[in-house]
């Protein structure tokens, strides 16, 4: 990814954010979250394989189990 890459995928999650805001419903308001969120991931070099791996890892390894929860 270039730096040009970069900045289209990070000024097109600040689109998404502006819709979201100014989103009519809820479900327009979470779809235009949801696409700035994966902008972001995507600008941020997050949806590379090898670091889509290691990330699965460290959320697998930090969920709350059954037995962590005290009743």
């Amino acid at each position: 990814m270039t730096p040009d890459d970069r900045a289209y995928f990070l000024r097109r999650a600040d689109e998404e954010e502006r819709a979201a805001e100014a989103a009519a419903s809820l479900s327009a308001r979470w779809r235009h979250e949801e696409l700035a969120f994966l902008y972001r991931t995507h600008a941020n070099g997050y949806d590379e394989p090898e670091l889509r791996t290691q990330s699965r890892e460290v959320i697998a390894n930090d969920l709350i189990q059954p037995g962590d929860i005290a009743l």
